[in-house]
């Protein structure tokens, strides 16, 4: 066990759940909705996964409620998950293998409660975090430190150095960075990720996840 940390923080999309093509899938129905002329390419959308899902729909729906629009995601998003939500290779055996050996796991994600919650069942990872901080447990989604801060409080930790949080984006190093811990990114995913950002660690698998944390 790495004897620095006791608590791992995971994002969620990207980072734990394999929700890529669910995301860009759902945007093109969106567009059929309410913006059928506009043509975007599921690279594009691929990096629609981070930042908090109201300023996404605000871009790229402008002169629609918001709520309406929410609404819609949702119902389409939920439709979507059970044929397209998967996790990575070798998460599930990692994962275990982390609870098994001591470390503390939760989520801080810009999902909300509901999706968050089905995402979990789905990809059968129940069980295995303590708590899961999603979008409507907070005032500011991230890269506000705020989720990070209430994770750290709901489970007792008060010590910033023995916590470190993992995700797929530059969204997730400044969530960690406005938070006061350290940032693990991984790379397995379709976005690019900047190598030089200041004491960022980088991971290219669950495998090489599991040599950092746990030293056999």
């Amino acid at each position: 066990m790495n004897k620095n940390y006791d608590l791992i923080l995971f994002d969620m999309d990207g980072t734990i759940v394999n929700s890529d093509e669910a995301i860009a899938c759902g945007f093109l129905e969106l567009y059929k909705y309410f913006a059928p002329v506009k043509v975007k390419s599921k690279e594009e959308l691929y990096y629609f996964s981070g930042p908090a899902i109201e300023k996404t729909l605000a871009n790229e729906f402008p002169g629609y409620d918001l709520q309406v629009l929410l609404d819609k995601w949702h119902e389409i998003a939920l439709s979507i998950y059970p044929s397209r939500l998967t996790v990575y290779e070798d998460e599930l055996e990692v994962l275990h293998a982390l609870k098994d050996a001591g470390y503390r796991m939760a989520v801080v994600t810009n999902k909300i409660s509901k999706s968050s919650k089905t995402s979990v069942e789905i990809c059968h990872l129940e069980g295995l975090f303590e708590l899961l901080v999603c979008r409507d447990n907070v005032t500011t989604p991230k890269p506000s430190g705020e989720g990070i801060e209430l994770a750290m409080k709901k489970l007792g930790f008060t010590d910033k150095s023995r916590v470190i949080y993992i995700g797929d984006n530059e969204i997730d190093y400044q969530t960690a960075t406005n938070a006061g811990i350290e940032a693990i990114l991984v790379t397995w995913g379709p976005r690019e990720i900047r190598r030089n950002l200041p004491n960022a660690r980088y991971v290219s698998s669950f495998k090489e996840l599991k040599e950092f944390f746990i030293n056999d």
